[in-house]
């Protein structure tokens, strides 16, 4: 994968989870992340974090499902 896919995919979908990235791209949330932060220095996409709910109904324990990226750019 190269940066150019990741751009591409973040524009088209706004608003995406770290593991959905990581699915998508078939690798691992930390390699994604490193890659996404070339386009956080730049300003182009937001980190965002999500919150779970309190009655843990809804939500999985993986912290990377509440990790979101948004392309601002």
């Amino acid at each position: 994968m190269i940066l150019t896919d990741l751009k591409s995919y973040l524009i088209e979908h706004q608003r995406v989870p770290l593991m959905d990235l990581a699915y998508h791209f078939q690798t691992t949330p930390e390699a994604i992340k490193d890659m996404l932060a070339h386009f956080l220095r730049k300003g182009k996409v937001r980190h965002l974090v999500g919150s779970r709910c309190e009655k843990n109904c809804c939500c999985q324990s993986d912290s990377t499902n509440l990790e979101i990226y948004e392309w601002v750019g």
